[in-house]
């Protein structure tokens, strides 16, 4: 993924610690990276280096049920664990590290199945803190699930 990217997946389940998220419809990750460029000496082309100055994870929730969703903002961090479908509609798991959800529910309008009204949904999201030895393969691991 690119900095600025996000990526949204259909949820089979999931949990936030050791407590299940019931109502979990969607979840996902978006990805924002600063990065710096040494110019090199002048006259050369191109920089000489570039470095990455920081990497912000920002988990996605979303909820059918209102409470739920605001329950989770504010709690001490725990790990965010999404099961999806992936390819091949192969069961997946992803382990997002050390979440806190930071922003209060927000009300997403879907269009019911039937034509018939819509329906409300509850977005939440936050950040994953990084520990000072954490590299991003430890922070986020995506694996087969049974």
């Amino acid at each position: 993924m690119a900095t600025g990217d996000a990526k949204l997946f259909v949820a089979r389940g999931g949990a936030m610690g050791a407590t299940a998220m019931t109502t979990l419809v969607s979840g996902g990750l978006g990805i924002d990276s600063v990065t710096v460029e040494d110019p090199g000496v002048a006259g050369t082309l191109g920089p000489t280096e570039e470095q990455m100055t920081h990497m912000v994870i920002k988990p996605t929730a979303v909820f059918s049920d209102y409470m739920e969703a605001l329950a989770l903002i504010g709690q001490t961090a725990a790990n965010f664990v999404l099961k999806y479908k992936g390819p091949a509609n192969a069961n997946r798991k992803m382990t997002i590290k050390n979440v806190v959800w930071t922003k209060p529910p927000t009300q997403i309008m879907v269009p019911a199945k039937d034509g018939g009204g819509k329906i409300s949904l509850f977005a939440i999201q936050g950040n994953a803190n990084w520990g000072s030895s954490d590299t991003l393969a430890l922070m986020i691991v995506d694996a087969a699930d049974a």
